[in-house]
């Protein structure tokens, strides 16, 4: 496997560089690039020797159907595991003769309200990124997206010397 990865990139004088996630955008001289990158699934990608061996569209697609798959059953199990959770500890924080639930406990009932709220606004069925992860048109343009960058890793880096070279 190639260790040029690892090797760490020179900034030249006059080009910005902003990371935000798994975007990064690059202003110099010469123009402006933003990538988004994908880790997941470039990991599997790198097993199969990319980027230094050229895969085919479908070895790619492939790999990011399988990297998909896992990724979303993590989620909803990592979510089913959030609202079994919530749920118990909603009851609990119902139980009368708690504590919590003494005129003196208002501000820590008013915290727990708080954060039950935002787990619910984050893992409900209503959720936006659930939505998002349960929207077919979403999903295919989302994996559409992957291969296109992917598959055009070997002109982006000619585009990323070219705006990191100075004027």
């Amino acid at each position: 496997m190639s260790r040029v990865g690892n090797l760490p990139i020179p900034i030249p004088d006059g080009v910005q560089v902003e990371v935000s996630g798994s975007a990064v955008k690059v202003k110099g001289p010469r123009g402006e690039l933003e990538k988004t990158f994908h880790p997941d699934i470039q990991i599997e990608l790198v097993e199969q020797g990319y980027p230094d061996t050229v895969l085919s569209t479908a070895t790619i697609e492939a790999a990011i159907a399988a990297t998909d798959a896992r990724l979303r059953a993590e989620y909803a199990e990592t979510r089913g595991r959030v609202l079994a959770r919530l749920a118990e500890l909603e009851a609990l924080l119902g139980d009368p003769a708690a504590w919590w639930n003494t005129a003196a406990a208002a501000e820590t009932r008013a915290r727990f309200a708080a954060f039950i709220a935002s787990l619910h606004t984050n893992f409900d069925q209503d959720a936006p990124a659930w939505q998002l992860i349960s929207d077919p048109a979403h999903h295919a343009q989302r994996c559409a997206d992957m291969v296109a960058a992917l598959t055009s890793y070997r002109m982006d880096c000619h585009q990323w010397r070219h705006v990191l070279q100075a004027s």
